[in-house]
């Protein structure tokens, strides 16, 4: 479905939002006098629908694969790097002039085996995540330039935007979901803090509905994986 068509579902199979009969609610713009006859903008709902398809994406992780928009440029002492924020866990990493996979450790580990990480130095052969950072540390310390690719999950590489509503979501996002997800864009809707808008009831209501298609527990692996990550990062003084 395209954008347009998310929308028109959402308005009128949802959230009963056209603006009333003989309104044309797609010519509306969020500046336009006429936008008072609606609760919600165009542009609104498609931030909503943009934050439902992240949503899914957390929650079922449909997009995975190596994407060279997430390559980091390793240089020479420089250990730790700051990922693109649309990566929701990464899977693999490769240096690419070494020809060298790494292996995914963490702080405990290090600690376990007696490395010198902090300040050892060398071909890298070891990565750690830092979730609340963001950032990826490599182990040891690279002592050459060097490209570092990454397999992962990820977030959508583009938002919807409406100024193209005639585009569709990612294909990752298979088409039976993207009516389901429109739930979580109706719980984002009523829940706008506005006489107009504000529904709590049928808020909870569509959240429900979303929570049965795309259960919070669906990732609970890496749920776990990050608070365990973030604790010890706490524990021994960050990476």
């Amino acid at each position: 479905m395209t954008l347009l068509e998310l929308i028109e579902y959402l308005r009128e199979s949802i959230l009963d939002d056209t603006g009333g009969h003989g309104i044309d609610w797609t010519t509306i713009d969020k500046a336009d006098d006429e936008a008072q006859l609606l609760r919600w903008t165009n542009e609104q709902l498609t931030s909503y629908i943009n934050e439902a398809i992240n949503q899914v994406y957390r929650r079922i992780l449909p997009a995975h694969g190596y994407f060279t928009e997430f390559d980091i440029s390793v240089t020479a002492t420089n250990h730790t790097y700051v990922y693109d924020p649309r990566i929701l866990r990464i899977t693999w990493a490769r240096l690419v002039t070494e020809d060298k996979d790494l292996e995914r450790t963490d702080l405990q580990d290090l600690q376990l085996c007696n490395r010198h990480w902090r300040n050892g130095t060398g071909t890298p052969d070891k990565y750690l995540i830092d979730f609340t950072s963001g950032s990826i540390r490599l182990v040891d310390i690279p002592i050459a330039s060097d490209t570092l690719e990454l397999e992962v999950n990820r977030l959508p590489l583009v938002p919807l935007d409406w100024a193209s509503n005639n585009l569709s979501p990612e294909a990752a996002l298979r088409s039976e979901f993207q009516i389901l997800m429109l739930h979580y864009a109706a719980f984002l809707a009523f829940g706008k803090d506005e006489a107009n808008s504000l529904d709590p009831t049928s808020s909870d209501r569509h959240l429900a509905l979303f929570n049965k298609t795309f259960p919070e527990s669906a990732n609970a692996y890496s749920d776990t994986r990050k608070r365990r990550t973030n604790n010890r990062t706490v524990r021994y003084g960050g990476l």
